[in-house]
């Protein structure tokens, strides 16, 4: 009893109290017209037994957010870089082949689309004046071994 009255002198809001033996919370208020002194209280381990549930739960939650965002960002940069890795990808096969008739597949209409559009553009091109100065090349070879190309 001697713990409650000098939780009564502590004031009125939220209070720690100790009742024969056990730890309680509780919070007290003055009721005036009679001079009384309010005490609610609850058992310290029941009154926080929601908090530590709460706890576990926003962890749970925090652990199962992070999992998910981390499995999107490896989706979406996985998407993103796709037809980058493609790219790459063509243009080393045209390097080891010499085969300028490859092309990138366009994946998206956005900007690395519009660079696989203007990459297959080039490489038409450097194809089709790669063909025209092996048909040159061709002609310059047959030229100069006919006879007409020794007269001169």
């Amino acid at each position: 009893m001697e713990k409650f009255r000098s939780s009564r002198s502590g004031g009125e809001g939220w209070q720690r109290l100790s009742l024969g033996g056990r730890r309680y919370v509780g919070q007290g208020r003055l009721f005036e017209p009679f001079d009384w002194y309010l005490l609610t209280a609850e058992r310290e381990d029941i009154f926080y037994s929601s908090v530590g549930k709460i706890y576990q739960r926003t962890a749970v939650i925090l652990i199962a957010s992070l999992i998910i965002a981390l499995g999107l960002l490896i989706v979406f940069s996985n998407i993103l870089t796709k037809p980058i890795k493609d790219m790459v990808s063509v243009i080393q096969d045209i390097i080891s082949t010499g085969d300028l008739s490859k092309n990138v597949t366009l994946w998206y209409q956005d900007e690395v689309g519009q660079l696989g559009h203007y990459f297959n553009q080039m490489t038409g091109e450097l194809d089709s004046a790669y063909g025209q100065i092996k048909k040159y090349a061709y002609e310059m070879a047959l030229w100069s071994t006919s006879p007409r190309a020794w007269r001169g």
